[in-house]
């Protein structure tokens, strides 16, 4: 079944739509802010937003890379995620130092 230029007008608006929310960080608590996602706020199938209209999937990509190189990061997990990676490894440091100031304190001691 062909859909109408109306149908098809009225699913662009959706995805614009959708993609806009996405990006504003008005993220469902189930999704991301990913081609999935905007796909299902948006009611289209993912098959037809990579062929019926890839001109707004790239759009989203494009305006999410954008905002990505900004430092903005539209989905709050990403930014918790890379948050935790830092104060990971700030633990991972603190932990090396004390493993270090150990063995030289144990060197000490049998000295």
């Amino acid at each position: 079944m062909r859909t109408t230029p109306e149908q098809r007008r009225q699913a662009e608006q959706r995805i614009r739509a959708a993609a806009d929310a996405l990006l504003r960080s008005d993220i469902p608590p189930d999704g991301k802010c990913d081609i999935t996602t905007l796909a299902r706020q948006a009611r289209v199938s993912r098959a037809a937003l990579y062929r019926t209209y890839p001109h707004l999937k790239e759009e989203f990509e494009e305006r999410h890379a954008a905002l990505r190189a900004t430092g903005t990061t539209p989905d709050p997990r990403d930014a918790q995620i890379t948050r935790l990676k830092a104060h990971n490894e700030e633990l991972r440091q603190k932990l090396a130092d004390r493993d270090a100031a150990l063995r030289d304190l144990e060197q000490l001691r049998a000295l």
